[in-house]
């Protein structure tokens, strides 16, 4: 591994790791006190720097070991957190898939350049970015529906969709706006497969 790629590793697990506790206490505790209104606000504020302050400790006394193992991580823990970080991408931008994109697209990244790193050869190679990117791309997709079906429910995106998008030829009912939805879908899928896939691909011919 090169000593800049491993700067880059650090950096990117580095912001990763503190951002995702942070997440993660912040929204548990906000769920907490939503369904326990007598659990104070400043629960949750606390909540939210202590998960952030856990991040910053767990950086301090792993992040050296993490770097050193980035690229022979157990596959299985790392598709775990892989949907993890896409649950909180999703909430993080505020619904928009732009977050999952650029998780599938670091995701084809690693597996290219782990791949290159094992000296694996093109065809398995190859077979192991598709997969990649098929899962990739399915979270991209699944992830956006029911943020888009819920769209659906909000008057003032109906409004935008009927006279921007139809010019005032149709109505959005019951039948075309899930419609549209699942075609955006689909093309979210497409969009993430052929990212996820190019940045794998041109991530496995730079050399380890």
């Amino acid at each position: 591994m090169h000593k800049r790629e491993a700067i880059v590793i650090g950096l990117v697990l580095g912001i990763a790791v503190p951002l995702t506790t942070f997440v993660v206490f912040w929204w548990t505790t906000a769920f907490i006190h939503l369904t326990m209104p007598s659990v104070p606000i400043e629960i949750v504020i606390v909540a939210a720097f202590t998960g952030l302050g856990i991040g910053v400790v767990l950086d301090l006394v792993y992040l050296k070991q993490w770097i050193e193992g980035f690229y022979t991580a157990n596959p299985g823990v790392l598709a775990m957190i892989y949907l993890g970080l896409s649950v909180v991408a999703v909430g993080l931008f505020m619904g928009l898939p732009l977050g999952t994109l650029i998780l599938g697209i670091g995701a084809g990244v690693y597996v290219g350049r782990r791949r290159r790193i094992e000296l694996a050869d093109r065809t398995t190679t190859a077979l192991s970015i598709r997969k990649t990117a098929v899962i990739t791309a399915f979270v991209t997709a699944l992830t956006a529906l029911p943020i888009g079906l819920l769209a659906l429910g909000d008057q003032s995106v109906i409004s935008f969709l009927e006279t921007r998008l139809f010019f005032g030829q149709f109505r959005i009912g019951s039948t075309i706006g899930p419609a549209l939805i699942a075609l955006i879908c689909c093309i979210l899928f497409a969009i993430q497969y052929g990212c996820t896939r190019a940045a794998g691909e041109l991530s496995y011919k730079i050399q380890a």
